[in-house]
């Protein structure tokens, strides 16, 4: 053998994200002058450094090699013992190569990083939020939680409270909140809660405290007795002014069409007959002179009866001409129609809703399409999306290939988008909810998914599309 190789420590510790060094020490057992080629074998190769990388040696001499270890301050690389080893090859003779070896032991280190999503909630019975709990540790963690509020008026539950999270692993914690008494009326009331989250990282415990508000709202709004007050305040008009002057104008016009019709029983206007009688005086008809048996004269009616005349006008009440009382036709023939003229753009409506679903494999990208009816067009005021599992990617809401949205999906959970002015889509165009999944998340209250789930709410109006222009008007 030519070279002789040995290091000072065969096994030592090392924190993450700090350094620790020990020394190879290397004799040129040969008779030549010799230059050796270092490297470090093994999993910690990554994070390990050798000062110098090469070293020569005269015959017969020794010469020193720091060997200094830099692990990463990481999750994913885990609390454990890892072998390496250093190869030394002479550069004459590399049939003489040596490789001596040791152990390095990776420390565990703990990070834990708890929030509170929302810090602030409201409700009038009852508000849920959302502690969100992330172990950038390399060690798994044990964590206690407890919800408590120092007035003592609210009701706080936590499901799960209590868990174990992997390294590098993402878990929520449902926080209910719910106040002991209802507020009916009034003004809202702010009531203060904390969520204390305990871990069991080694030998001392580490607990972090997470402060909240809950804001209680009336069960009954400030406006409710507003608008109440103005309605009484219309009905009361309504019985004081407008209906006695309703119901004034309605027997004036009663009593005047009464009125009418009684003279006209009482004195029928009188038709010229064949033997040319006038009404006489006062305004009642001469009746003519007749013997028994006599039948009435030409030009006039039987007592109690109305005019037959051939000339006079329809008398109140009577039918118009067509009989069957059938009304005459209207402008354009047809039975009083506008003789088949159709409705104008947006005569044809209805609320629209529409819900799209999709799931995604990680890497993948997945789609879910809704196309528009030929005979209808889509104002679009709404859209809710949806991912309740935290994952990790991209959403895009587009329509006919134009985006219309784009999120991030570790950004939300709900997500709503309005428009004051509604977005359109076109007959036959295609809604499509895009979804190009990076990560799953974790549901609450389940294990980790295997694929992203999204989905996506479009509201709005369905109407007509718009007729086209300078058609003619059907006769």
């Amino acid at each position: 053998m030519t070279v002789t190789a040995h290091l000072d420590s065969h096994s030592l510790s090392v924190d993450p994200g700090s350094a620790q060094r020990t020394t190879l020490h290397i004799r040129n057992e040969g008779d030549i002058v010799e230059s050796y080629r270092l490297s470090v074998v093994g999993a910690a190769s990554d994070w390990t450094e050798l000062e110098p990388s090469a070293l020569t040696l005269y015959p017969g001499t020794d010469g020193t090699v720091a060997v200094t270890f830099r692990p990463p301050r990481s999750h994913q690389l885990a609390a454990q013992e890892l072998a390496y080893a250093v190869r030394v090859v002479p550069t004459e003779r590399p049939q003489g190569a040596t490789v001596p070896e040791g152990v390095v032991r990776v420390l565990p280190f703990h990070e834990l990083d708890v929030r509170l999503l929302p810090k602030s909630t409201q409700g009038r019975l009852r508000a849920r939020s959302q502690v969100g709990i992330e172990n950038r540790g390399n060690t798994a963690a044990s964590v206690l939680l407890a919800a408590t509020d120092p007035t003592e008026r609210l009701r706080c539950s936590l499901k799960p409270a209590a868990l174990v999270v992997g390294p590098g692993e993402r878990a929520h914690v449902d926080l209910a909140v719910r106040a002991r008494k209802r507020l009916w009326r009034g003004r809202a009331k702010v009531h203060p809660h904390q969520v204390t989250v305990e871990t069991g990282e080694g030998t001392e415990p580490r607990t972090a405290t997470l402060p909240g508000s809950y804001e209680q709202l009336p069960i009954l709004p400030g406006w409710l007795f507003a608008a109440v007050g103005a309605l009484a305040a219309l009905v009361a008009l309504w019985f004081a002014l407008v209906r006695p002057t309703v119901q004034s104008a309605a027997r004036q016009s009663v009593d005047a069409q009464v009125k009418q019709a009684v003279q006209a029983a009482v004195n029928p206007p009188a038709v010229p007959g064949a033997g040319g009688q006038a009404p006489a005086p006062g305004g009642s008809s001469a009746k003519p002179l007749a013997g028994p048996g006599a039948s009435p004269g030409a030009g006039h009616a039987p007592s109690g009866g109305t005019s037959g005349g051939a000339s006079g006008a329809p008398s109140a009440g009577s039918e118009p001409a067509g009989g069957n009382g059938t009304p005459p036709p209207g402008p354009g023939g047809g039975g009083g129609t506008n003789g088949g003229a159709t409705a104008g753009a947006g005569s044809v409506q209805g609320q629209f809703s529409t819900r799209l679903d999709t799931t995604v494999k990680p890497g993948s990208h997945g789609e879910a399409t809704f196309q528009v009816p030929a005979d209808r067009m889509l104002l679009i005021t709404d859209i809710v999306a949806e991912a309740p599992q935290g994952d990790e990617g991209v959403l895009t809401v587009s329509i006919d290939g134009t985006v219309v949205s784009s999120l991030a999906l570790e950004n939300f959970r709900d997500h709503d988008s309005h428009w004051v002015t509604p977005v359109q889509a076109s007959p036959k165009s295609r809604i499509v909810l895009s979804v190009a999944c990076r990560k799953p998340g974790t549901p609450p209250d389940a294990s980790a998914s295997t694929a992203c789930v999204e989905s996506l709410f479009v509201n709005g109006q369905a109407v007509a599309p718009p007729s086209p222009s300078g058609s003619p008007s059907p006769h």
